[in-house]
């Protein structure tokens, strides 16, 4: 007898929309640029150290 159990699809569920990073910046940085980033963020990701500093002057800002 066939199982009737409904199958779920492969991979993660969807991600709420109000959860999604969408709006995405470029900046262009040279060679020495990014190595003093990469140094001001220590052992996080430069892009989350980045976008927290970039956040938190845009709060001041207003």
């Amino acid at each position: 007898m066939a199982d009737k159990t409904p199958r779920r699809k492969p991979g993660r569920p969807p991600m709420d929309p109000a959860e999604r990073l969408r709006a995405r910046i470029t900046i262009r940085f040279r060679d020495d640029e990014v190595a003093a980033l990469e140094a001001a963020a220590g052992d996080q990701p430069v892009s989350d150290w980045a976008r927290a500093v970039l956040l938190r002057a845009a709060a001041r800002k207003r």
